[in-house]
């Protein structure tokens, strides 16, 4: 059988599903409107109505990284330079060295001849949104939804209601 304060526990908990989805929906559509608006590896600062700074959204650079682009090509340069390298494919090790020389030096260079090898290109992927609160400005942050929320009605129970 439910006490009290079991319901009020319910109570919280499903307000506090539905402010999450009211708060994910605000996220998702802020962010649906200010991604597009900041160029990779930019930061805007994120401020409050009343022009206090409260964190930054940032899109970070666009990661390069290798990939191979060409399995036929890579195994045909393998067979005829390096056969030990093969087993059924190409070795994954010798697979990241060709990848860690793509980063090195912009395409899979084999440093032994200095022939890059096809079948390995690097690829830009897309810029990460960021957005990032000023740690010293969480307190606000927080004292600002407590307004928002007013009553205390998100406030847990202490534990103490049944001592008494």
């Amino acid at each position: 059988m439910s006490t009290p304060e079991d319901k009020l526990l319910a109570g919280k908990q499903v307000f506090v599903k539905v402010l999450q989805a009211d708060v994910k929906a605000i996220f998702d559509g802020t962010r649906d409107l200010l991604e597009p608006r900041i160029e990779a590896d930019e930061s805007v600062a994120a401020l409050l109505p009343d022009g206090t700074r409260i964190g930054s959204v940032k899109r970070s650079k666009a990661k390069r990284s290798p990939v191979v682009t060409d399995e036929a090509a890579l195994l045909a340069w393998v067979r005829e330079n390096r056969p030990e390298e093969l087993v059924e494919s190409v070795r994954p090790a010798f697979v990241d060295y060709l990848k860690a020389q793509a980063r090195k030096h912009g395409e899979a260079v084999y440093e032994a001849t200095g022939e890059i090898v096809p079948g390995v290109e690097m690829r830009v992927g897309a810029p990460s949104y960021l957005p990032q609160p000023d740690p010293a400005m969480v307190p606000l942050v927080r004292a600002k939804l407590a307004e928002l929320i007013g009553s205390g009605l998100l406030a847990l129970p202490s534990g103490d209601e049944g001592a008494a």
